[in-house]
């Protein structure tokens, strides 16, 4: 009688210790370009010759633009500028890089543009990436109308 009653109890223990999986909305990633050395040139009337800025602008239903307009990488880009994207829990983790990494000894500015599709509304941390090295982290509401301007170097 013992056995069979400690069976149950050892399963019930699993049981009720095994999380609920999240499921998370699959957010893509599109139309990412990204400008020269010195940029795009902007007429954005946020630019500014120096000042690092993040800009996040709802387009349409669940679709988010994202402009970071001076970001230094290497001048010398082999392979161009890439982004990825990860969505965990509320974090939207943005992680920018160079494709092949630039051996010249200079940086430069460069402007990025890409899009955020299939984000529900909601509030989400936007969490700024250089490979495994967080530049900053921010809250931000995401919604019909939203436009935010950050200034990357005021990030947490």
């Amino acid at each position: 009688m013992k056995t069979p009653l400690f069976a149950i109890l050892i399963a019930m223990l699993f049981a009720g210790c095994s999380q609920p999986e999240e499921t998370q909305p699959k957010v893509t990633l599109g139309n990412f370009s990204h400008s020269e050395c010195g940029g795009f040139k902007s007429e954005s009337l946020f630019a500014n010759d120096s000042q690092e800025l993040l800009v996040v602008v709802h387009e349409q239903q669940q679709v988010y633009s994202i402009s970071h307009s001076n970001v230094k990488f290497n001048c010398c880009l082999p392979k161009g500028l890439g982004v990825e994207l990860t969505l965990q829990n509320d974090t939207i983790y943005i992680n920018e890089k160079e494709i092949e990494m630039g051996l010249c000894d200079c940086l430069c500015p460069y402007d990025l543009y890409f899009e955020l599709a299939d984000l529900k509304e909601g509030t989400y941390v936007l969490c700024l990436m250089r490979g495994s090295v967080v530049r900053g982290k921010v809250r931000l509401g995401f919604a019909k109308g939203m436009m935010e301007k950050i200034d990357v170097s005021a990030m947490n």
